[in-house]
């Protein structure tokens, strides 16, 4: 979704709405860093995102065939390993700054696109690339990151 005239759109809107619910669970985290262990925290995620998702794909499941299993396998380890480190992070630093290395998936599904479907990026996801690493170099150089990384 690029800037412009069609900002109301319900795919922009969606959108809207995925990232204040993101901000929403990331600064429950933060608040729940307080009271539960990351290992509670991180298992609630899951538990919660099945029993809200029933009711939106019962009617539409497909049982994964041969190779599907070992795609959605490894999403599942890597989707964890993703879930530990963040909600660790979210445990020592602000929702502010714990997330905005995630803007880094973009540059990945930009190498992605380019690789498997030969998309080639236009010069706006260039700069906004380059501005994407500069922050996540920015954010790397503040000593509290530092002492988060060396934990």
């Amino acid at each position: 979704m690029r800037p412009g005239y069609s900002i109301y759109t319900l795919p922009a809107l969606l959108g809207l709405g995925g990232a204040f619910f993101s901000g929403l669970a990331y600064n429950l985290v933060r608040k729940l860093r307080q009271t539960d262990h990351p290992l509670n925290i991180i298992l609630y995620l899951p538990a919660v995102s099945i029993v809200l998702s029933i009711p939106m794909v019962i009617h539409n499941f497909v049982m994964p065939r041969g190779m599907e299993w070992l795609v959605l396998l490894a999403i599942g380890i890597t989707t964890q390993i993703a879930q530990i480190f963040l909600t660790k992070s979210l445990h020592f630093e602000t929702a502010a700054k714990a997330t905005n290395v995630s803007y880094v998936s973009i540059i990945f599904a930009t190498m992605f696109g380019l690789i498997f479907w030969g998309e080639i990026p236009d010069w706006r996801t260039g700069i906004g690339a380059a501005l994407v690493i500069i922050a996540v170099v920015q954010i790397a150089r503040e000593p509290a990151i530092r002492q988060v990384v060396k934990k």
